[in-house]
């Protein structure tokens, strides 16, 4: 499947777009950076700039899916570097030289019916020994297949943030799995850094967003107070939070769907 790579930002024009970057350097791909219209002419002197008229990143996700030119969709948080397992027979990561593998692959995932996954975070890739695992946490970095998740009437601004997690969820409640890359993984600076959702996500709203998560989902989402040193003025300290129970998700998905899994007999699942 034809990809389309887009990279939002926003009130970071200071700063060097590091997943663009990696992308052009590492691929054949020239990817579309999705900025606000006052911001278009900084990037677009040198990547493609598109301007969002809508604000926020819920509503900014849902804008590229509705817009994107082609069917594969791919969405990377604007500060990822890449790294790769040489040896997809051990855990050990190095530096990425070629981003064009993953690209491929996640190309693979769409065609063989998966209509969402994404790639493994750096932090715990080790945990998991395979080339991909499946029905689990997707975030940062997603890949969809647009025509199949509109259909599905789920959106990314239903909540002011946390939006992938509502996503993640609700596709697989409807019998959609995803997929998630573990050979390749991302890692980034520190969460909070200034610009992007740090400009309007305080602790008032990521508490909000948790609240809101729950009641929607209350057999799956708890809501925990976590606590962290780093991250800027929301991660550090004690904020709301959630753990999500994804395979429990999938498990109790409705199989009475026609658009669900069971009419996606050629998607091979990989349980964890």
């Amino acid at each position: 499947m034809e990809l389309s790579v887009f990279i939002p930002t926003r009130g970071r024009t200071a700063y060097v777009p590091i997943s663009a970057e990696e992308t052009q350097r590492f691929s054949d791909i020239k990817p579309t950076i999705v900025c606000p219209l006052n911001e278009v002419g900084h990037y677009s002197r040198r990547w493609r700039a598109v301007g969002c008229p809508v604000d926020g990143i819920g509503p900014t996700r849902q804008w590229i899916i509705e817009t994107s030119p082609t069917n594969g969709v791919v969405m990377l948080d604007d500060d990822l570097y890449f790294s790769y397992r040489p040896n997809p027979e051990t855990t050990k990561l190095e530096r990425v030289k070629d981003l064009r593998p993953m690209f491929s692959w996640i190309s693979d995932q769409l065609d063989a019916g998966f209509i969402h996954g994404g790639i493994s975070a750096r932090q715990g890739n080790q945990h998991i020994p395979f080339n991909s695992t499946d029905c689990i946490r997707v975030n940062n970095a997603h890949f969809f297949d647009r025509d199949a998740y509109l259909k599905q009437n789920i959106r990314f601004d239903v909540t002011p943030v946390m939006e992938d997690f509502y996503v993640t969820l609700s596709l697989l409640l409807r019998g959609f799995p995803n997929r998630v890359l573990y050979r390749y993984c991302w890692s980034q600076r520190a969460s909070g850094f200034k610009g992007g959702c740090s400009i309007y996500r305080t602790k008032e709203l990521q508490a909000a967003a948790a609240e809101q998560l729950f009641s929607l989902f209350p057999n799956f989402v708890t809501v925990v107070e976590k606590e962290s040193t780093s991250g800027g003025a929301l991660f550090a300290g004690v904020r709301k939070d959630v753990n999500i129970a994804w395979l429990r998700a999938w498990e109790a998905r409705d199989r009475s769907r026609e658009q669900g899994f069971e009419a996606l007999p050629h998607v091979n699942l990989r349980r964890r």
